[in-house]
């Protein structure tokens, strides 16, 4: 009986060992430590940027006086943005190439809808990419998160 027993615990033991030193997968395809990124430990998906034509729209009369799409009042001073099919609350990064000045703006707004146009941003980040003497310009955009 104690042999019995005895072989059992040999036979666990032995299984239990070779499972724990077992990987699912090869090691050459374990992640190396060049992967460990700032994008990577954030969870940000390695989206591309792409060219996108933006203007900005200025204020209204008194500047807080119209609703945007979102239903919150415009406000020219707060980094946010119009786009057509984006939803709500997703924010946008943009890079200026031309001085390589980037900002995140909010999608709070439907637009642009003018022709040719992809995305319309308020003042304060028109400022921020340094792009209110062109009026509009062509910038990189990558979508950052969406709520």
């Amino acid at each position: 009986m104690r042999t019995l027993i005895r072989n059992k615990f040999t036979a666990v033991s032995i299984i239990y060992f070779c499972c724990g030193c077992a990987t699912s997968r090869p090691v050459h395809d374990l992640p190396s430590k060049q992967i460990s990124s700032p994008a990577i430990k954030t969870n940000k998906a390695a989206l591309p940027y792409t060219n996108v034509k933006v203007s900005y729209y200025g204020s209204s009369e008194d500047g807080l006086s119209s609703k945007t799409a979102s239903g919150e009042p415009f406000n020219p001073q707060l980094l946010t943005a119009a786009h057509r099919t984006l939803p709500f609350g997703t924010k946008v990064h943009l890079i200026n190439p031309q001085n390589n000045i980037s900002t995140v703006v909010r999608i709070n707004d439907r637009g642009p809808f003018v022709s040719g146009r992809d995305l319309d941003i308020s003042k304060a980040a028109a400022e921020k990419l340094g792009i209110t003497s062109k009026g509009v310009a062509v910038l990189k955009m990558r979508v950052e998160k969406t709520e």
